[in-house]
């Protein structure tokens, strides 16, 4: 069998190439399938080992807008840029058995940008005639009328396994084709990847916090943010031979770092890494430490499959929601908390023990239904 996996896998925030990763790799050592190819939803065929291109920290343009934009000209915008029948989609479909669309936030309203994309390969594989499921996906608490009905009109009838539980209740209240939530497909990173031991190190993965509002009500101010870091940072430095700031590939996340931060910081046990250009890397960096303390999805998620210390910042309620599916709340923070109150709870951290071989088997399971339904 020939499995094509479609999603996000070519953005700058290589969490999304993790995703793509960790579910290919899945399929084929878990599942025995024969072929995985990828498809990024804007950006086309692409090879799994991609990296992402070298950019000067200089030459990153800070985005300076907060405010969200206006909906329908965006809307019009991402419409018209669509290219609904390409030569390149045609080929990836046609060549392929199943087409497995996830996983990521993919069912949020973007000023339908996601939505649309997924709707031009439904619609290509109905064309062909090709199974089509909508796999651990996350799916956002508000769609406008425009969103809705472009989803009676595209997706209705696909399988949908959400990655949480809220998600599920919210693509029910949309009348799509809902069946189980699932993990996400990072949870098997620690079958791909051995988990290392390492001696007591610190990796923080710090977040631009001007990205925040595109998931969130969360106006921080950046400079207010950065002084929160610094102060953290700080009291941390006495407490751990070395500490590391990473990144999830994000440029605006670099740019944050390298403006706010990175000269402001005059310790010798405070390392920056630099941008991280792919999954591989991405894995690694989480891998090499034993405490995260992280923002993105895709640096807790490695964190937790791995067995590392790890904790949470809140930013985003996907976050807040898979944490809370797994009783996991307790290693969720908050930029709400002085840095004193962080510094304490990472200094008497525990390393967590994955127990999550019954959610797995779960998420095995359903994955192969879907396979073999494929095959009726």
């Amino acid at each position: 069998m020939k499995v094509l996996v479609v999603g996000a896998g070519k953005s700058p925030n290589v969490g999304d190439q993790l995703i793509e990763k960790v579910l290919g790799w899945t399929l084929q050592n878990k599942l025995d399938i024969d072929t995985v190819s990828y498809f990024d939803l804007e950006q086309g065929k692409y090879n799994i080992d991609y990296k992402q291109p070298e950019v000067d920290v200089d030459e990153i343009k800070e985005n300076v807008e907060q405010q969200k934009k206006y909906y329908l000209p965006r809307f019009i915008k991402t419409f018209l840029s669509i290219k609904w029948s390409d030569e390149e989609l045609i080929n990836s479909v046609k060549n392929n058995d199943l087409i497995i669309i996830g996983g990521g936030h993919l069912l949020i309203d973007n000023y339908s940008c996601f939505l649309l994309n997924i709707s031009r390969v439904a619609r290509m594989a109905q064309k062909h005639n090709k199974k089509v499921v909508l796999w651990s996906v996350g799916v956002g608490s508000k769609h406008t009328y425009i969103w809705k009905v472009i989803a009676r009109m595209f997706i209705k009838n696909i399988p949908v396994f959400t990655r949480d539980s809220k998600s599920l209740i919210r693509a029910k209240k949309l009348g799509l084709n809902t069946q189980n939530y699932i993990l996400d497909p990072a949870f098997f990173v620690n079958d791909m990847v051995a988990p290392k031991v390492n001696k007591e190190t610190l990796g923080l993965f710090i977040m631009d916090p001007y990205e925040m509002v595109r998931h969130s009500e969360n106006l921080y101010k950046r400079e207010d943010i950065a002084a929160w870091w610094l102060e953290l940072i700080n009291i941390l430095s006495d407490q751990y031979d070395k500490i590391t700031i990473y990144n999830n590939g994000s440029l605006q996340d670099v740019k944050f770092i390298h403006k706010y931060l990175v000269p402001k910081i005059d310790d010798e046990k405070v390392l920056v890494h630099p941008r991280v250009l792919s999954a591989d890397e991405l894995i690694d960096s989480v891998n090499k430490n034993s405490l995260i303390l992280a923002q993105r999805l895709h640096a807790v998620i490695p964190a937790l499959a791995l067995n590392k210390k790890v904790y949470a910042l809140e930013w985003d309620e996907k976050l807040t929601n898979i944490l809370a599916d797994l009783n996991l709340q307790e290693f969720l923070l908050s930029y709400q908390m002085e840095p004193s109150q962080i510094a304490n709870k990472l200094i008497s951290s525990k390393p967590h023990i994955n127990t999550l071989d019954e959610q797995k088997l779960n998420y095995l399971q359903n994955l192969k239904s879907a396979i073999i339904e494929n095959d009726k």
